[in-house]
């Protein structure tokens, strides 16, 4: 079924890509080196990119799936976890344990993949789906073994997960929606849900990203609108700053679409997002103050026909990187504290037939980009390059 989809990308796109055109605005210099290029494959199964984190130690931890659902009896792992050496980027596989070897119940095929965190103890918490039910979470021992998957529980109904954060020990903040209807849910590990907030604005509305302040309030990108399934259509961006139950403080209505959201100055915030509302897109960069006032507004890029999600991430000096497709390939720019542009990049080296993830160490500012690529032998396979900045 992906197959056929990256198919109709095809037919859709060409071979080369849409058709592009920069912003108008002087190229800025070359941008980063690549300090090392790693291919993770599944062996004879196709795999595709699902979420990656940093441990404390700055290993990197990437989450992959089979490309095409797999068989509940298969021997095959449910999917895969390897951790990665920054500096080299050798890669060690992590989950150790097939469905039928696992210390807890996997005999259900894993949906989705909808998150991924490392914790103190050396493991990993992963928020999956399954076909049935409600979002459940895997927690991942040291040594690589499934220790225990619980279904959320509490005076809670079903949410569909877009992502999650920590919100200190044992308790995460996860988003999405519920029959389109904007959620957000803090659970307390194994699976309690502790309290949960809806927000109905009569539309398509769903929470998009967020982040937590170092004041511990937290801030949330909502989409809401009357879109397709590409997004195409009329939409605004909600972006709001809650306290730590979820009560709305602030709230700025932006035209556009999608949106992603780091830390930006002192106690400050940048999104990047689409201002398009059709097969077009117009990708720019908005910096507020901690009343989510706007300071600055950069365009980044135009693109007559892409549907690619934006991601955005700050670097320890203050300043900011975006990644996403240009085409199908990796489009990157980075960004000052005043919004001007440093330099851009786009890597022809391996079509992407998925939108690209971006992780940035705040011990060095290393940049890590994610995607799904396929391999010279037509196998899909995941793709990970550190950028030196």
């Amino acid at each position: 079924m992906r197959r056929e989809i990256l198919i109709v990308f095809t037919l859709l796109f060409g071979l080369t890509g849409p058709d592009v055109s920069q912003a108008d605005q002087a190229s800025p210099p070359a941008g980063p080196k690549i300090v090392w290029d790693r291919a993770l494959d599944g062996g004879e199964t196709s795999i595709e990119y699902k979420a990656s984190t940093l441990t404390s130690e700055g290993e990197i931890v990437v989450a992959a799936m089979a490309a095409d659902l797999a068989d509940p009896g298969s021997s095959a792992p449910p999917f895969w976890l390897w951790r990665l050496d920054r500096g080299s980027g050798q890669a060690q596989p992590w989950l150790s344990a097939t469905r039928d070897e696992a210390s807890v119940e996997l005999d259900k095929a894993i949906l989705d993949i909808k998150a991924l965190e490392a914790l103190d103890d050396g493991g990993a918490l992963l928020v999956v789906e399954f076909a049935e039910g409600r979002p459940s979470l895997l927690k991942i021992d040291k040594s690589g073994v499934p220790a225990f998957l619980e279904e959320l529980s509490g005076n809670t109904t079903e949410i569909s997960v877009f992502g999650a954060l920590p919100r200190g020990t044992d308790k995460y903040l996860l988003w999405g929606h519920h029959s389109f209807d904007s959620r957000i849910l803090e659970v307390q590990l194994p699976a309690t849900v502790l309290w949960e907030r809806t927000r109905d604005r009569g539309k398509l509305d769903f929470f998009f990203d967020g982040l937590r302040r170092q004041d511990g309030d937290l801030i949330l990108v909502e989409n809401s609108g009357e879109y397709d399934f590409l997004f195409r259509g009329k939409s605004s961006i909600w972006i709001t700053r809650r306290d730590e139950k979820g009560k709305t403080l602030i709230e700025k209505e932006l035209s556009g679409r999608h949106g992603d959201v780091t830390h930006y100055a002192d106690l400050g915030h940048a999104m990047v997002y689409d201002k398009g509302h059709s097969d077009a897109q117009s990708i720019w960069v908005v910096a507020m103050d901690s009343n989510l006032e706007e300071i600055w507004r950069t365009p980044i890029l135009n693109v007559e026909k892409g549907y690619s999600k934006f991601k955005i991430a700050s670097l320890p000096g203050g300043d900011l990187v975006v990644a996403g497709r240009k085409g199908v390939r990796l489009f990157m720019a980075a960004l000052d504290q005043k919004g001007e542009v440093k330099w851009d990049f786009l890597d022809d080296s391996m079509v992407s037939i998925a939108d690209y993830d971006l992780l940035t160490s705040p011990r060095d500012g290393a940049l890590f980009v994610f995607s799904s690529v396929y391999d010279p032998s037509d196998k899909q396979s995941v793709r990970i390059i550190r950028f030196g900045v």
